[in-house]
């Protein structure tokens, strides 16, 4: 990309920095698709990114951190399903399969929540951006909470058939608390990425105020000094 004219060296310098951690990030995400297609790792939880959410983090990294984070619940919500090719709730046993869906959302949401309390304990941050940036960070943490909660009850329901089949109105409450699960998850990415557009705008804001010079103020106007006319001369 060249390099805007209106640019500072400082704001082109932060910029390229961005796009490196980003592209650094991207790649990594493809090469853990390319694992688990390839059958290196057999969850996406099993690859290690080069980042860690529990250190403090400096402001540059977390939006790059935090689109992972939502892609990681859109992918779930794409991928955890129930229903068959048919439509229908499958007859074979769902108890185990059910039972790594709601484990795998835990995971999601435990991840969610960790960078919650990264966000409260990271020093160096400005008080409005935390506080900005907390409410849909928290808010995507509250959503992944309820998905696991949908999960684990479709999970219970299928236990409870004791390896029978299903009454029709129980698979019902299996379809409906499994939507409502994937509903989360995606609400908990829309969240996450409400999250990294606060972390923009408010750098942004920044970088524009840090930009700005105070316009000279004027000159002292000159006192004003009476003077006494001379006398006429009579």
């Amino acid at each position: 990309m060249q390099r805007p004219p209106d640019l500072t060296d400082e704001a082109w310098a932060d910029y390229r920095r961005c796009q490196a951690e980003d592209n650094t990030l991207l790649e990594q995400v493809v090469d853990r698709a390319a694992q688990l297609e390839n059958g290196l790792i057999s969850t996406y939880d099993e690859y290690h990114f080069t980042w860690d959410i529990d250190p403090v983090p400096d402001e540059q990294a977390w939006p790059a951190r935090l689109k992972v984070q939502a892609e990681d619940f859109r992918r779930a919500m794409n991928e955890l399903t129930l229903l068959d090719e048919s439509g229908h709730v499958p007859e074979h046993p769902l108890d185990q399969a059910l039972l790594d869906q709601a484990r795998h959302a835990q995971r999601l949401a435990t991840t969610s929540q960790r960078a919650v309390t990264a966000l409260l304990e990271a020093s160096g941050l400005p008080p409005a951006l935390v506080t900005s940036v907390l409410v849909p960070l928290s808010a995507a943490a509250t959503h992944a909470a309820s998905a696991v909660q949908h999960f684990a009850a479709v999970a219970a329901i299928s236990n409870g058939s004791s390896g029978g089949r299903l009454a029709e109105h129980l698979q019902w409450r299996m379809v409906f608390h499994h939507a409502d699960g994937r509903r989360e998850l995606r609400l908990a990415a829309e969240t996450s990425l409400e999250a990294t557009a606060e972390f923009t705008a408010q750098a942004d804001l920044r970088r524009q105020l840090l930009r700005r010079t105070p316009s000279a103020s004027p000159p002292p106007a000159q006192p004003i000094t009476a003077t006494r006319a001379a006398p006429r001369q009579r």
